[in-house]
């Protein structure tokens, strides 16, 4: 998302800037868009570029007619617009690209805070003082109720597992400053770095981020499972019905359903209540207003 909001500020600055600045905006985005790159627009646009104010509510028109286009595709369509822009072949704007890079970079530096990003990235910041957006999440049901939900789950002798697009960095500090680290288990734990290493090991496979099953594959095998393991895992799975996978977006509902499991849909995602309809209508096995419900499921 934020790569996508910042690409999108990006075209619609590049046009602004087009009409005066021709030659520069195609050497521009004909080359990757580094870090570098970006701060040598000041002296190419000159004071052309202070006529320009970022417009966030423009960001739904630029995919005006594109309704159809589904995840990676909407990824790489900006290349598609630019080149329709300015009048030359544009690759730049795309999932692994110096733009992409960039804009990771910048959000964990913000998100992780000094600390952990120069421990994570090996680098240092661009801008020390961060204590990062990490340390101060606000967890979306009380904390000391998923305690309890997760100590009864555990006694029932179910294995409760994570499966999640967040590194694992990401998903462990905030359960561990909550005290629930400790109640899944880490051997059932997969996130966006084991998907990460699954794309660079097979580039071919890509990409492998839900709604795509395989961090859920991942996490039901196992930590000691094989990247190749996990890929060749026949689906649906023949004991499908005995797993829960339990989530809050119809990415999750999709893998889920891949991998013929059960879902059971949690209504804390982006669009709270609002979101039963469509879970309803999809054909969730349970549709639950947060996790601290799922006693209800195993009773």
């Amino acid at each position: 998302m934020v790569y996508l909001a910042f690409a999108g500020q990006l075209l619609l600055l590049l046009k602004h800037l087009y009409p005066a600045h021709p030659t520069e905006v195609k050497a521009f985005v004909s080359q990757p868009i580094t870090e570098e790159a970006l701060v040598g627009i000041q002296q190419w646009a000159g004071e052309d570029k202070n006529g320009f104010t970022p417009e966030f509510a423009r960001f739904p028109e630029l995919f005006a007619g594109q309704e159809h286009l589904d995840k990676m595709a909407l990824l790489t369509y900006f290349n598609e617009l630019a080149s329709e822009w300015f009048g030359v072949e544009v690759k730049q704007f795309s999932r692994n690209s110096a733009l992409w890079e960039c804009c990771y970079s910048v959000y964990q530096e913000w998100y992780l805070g000094d600390e952990l990003y120069r421990k994570s990235e090996g680098v240092d910041v661009r801008m020390p003082g961060k204590v990062g957006f990490l340390q101060q999440e606000i967890p979306i049901a009380a904390p000391e109720r998923m305690g309890e939900t997760l100590k009864r789950l555990k006694e029932k002798g179910i294995t409760v597992g994570i499966g999640t697009g967040r590194t694992f960095e990401e998903t462990a500090v905030p359960l561990k400053e909550l005290g629930l680290f400790g109640l899944f288990d880490e051997s059932h734990i997969a996130t966006a770095s084991d998907v990460i290493a699954a794309e660079e090991a097979h580039p071919e496979k890509a990409p492998l981020g839900k709604p795509e099953p395989y961090t859920y594959i991942k996490a039901l095998l196992g930590a000691s499972a094989s990247i190749e393991a996990c890929l060749d895992c026949a689906l649906p799975l023949a004991e499908g019905a005995e797993i829960l996978i339990v989530g809050d977006s119809v990415a999750d509902f999709l893998a889920a359903r891949k991998m013929g499991c059960a879902f059971a849909a949690t209504l804390t995602g982006l669009t709270g209540q609002a979101a039963r309809a469509k879970f309803e209508q999809l054909g969730a096995d349970y549709i639950l207003d947060d996790v601290t419900e799922l006693m209800k499921v195993f009773t």
